[in-house]
């Protein structure tokens, strides 16, 4: 009867132990992705800032492409992985608008602002998160 209690508290210590650590991991994740965010916003902000609008129009309507439903959808290269027309490599990146014909030009400017975000923070971020969309 005492080695089955010292077995089981053995075995209690040692998931207590790994739950401890699982629960700074995940407090851990939730800082750098605080970071992250704070980060994206900055870097957001200051693109819509200093971003030319007439290329950044041109930019979103060779990247988000019309379909003849008047939806929007990312070019596959985005997603897929390529060289975008302003030499940069990129992948993992989609989009789908519904109602994408409709755009103003400020929001393909605040869409084209954030795709960039993306595109440059993503594969900084990658090795620390697996997904930018959800974990």
């Amino acid at each position: 009867m005492v080695y089955r209690q010292n077995a089981l508290r053995a075995a209690l210590n040692v998931t207590l132990a790994y739950l401890e650590e699982r629960r700074k991991t995940e407090e851990r994740i939730f800082e750098d992705i605080g970071d992250i965010q704070s980060s994206a916003q900055r870097f957001y902000e200051q693109h819509l800032r200093t971003i030319d609008r007439v290329a950044a129009l041109g930019a979103f309507e060779g990247l988000v492409l019309v379909q003849a439903d008047g939806s929007r959808r990312s070019a596959e290269m985005l997603f897929d992985g390529g060289r975008a027309a302003d030499g940069v490599n990129v992948f993992g990146v989609g989009s789908f608008m519904a109602n994408g014909g409709a755009m103003t030009a400020n929001e393909k400017r605040e869409i084209y602002a954030a795709y960039l975000v993306l595109r440059d923070m993503g594969p900084i971020i990658l090795p620390r998160l697996d997904s930018l969309y959800g974990r």
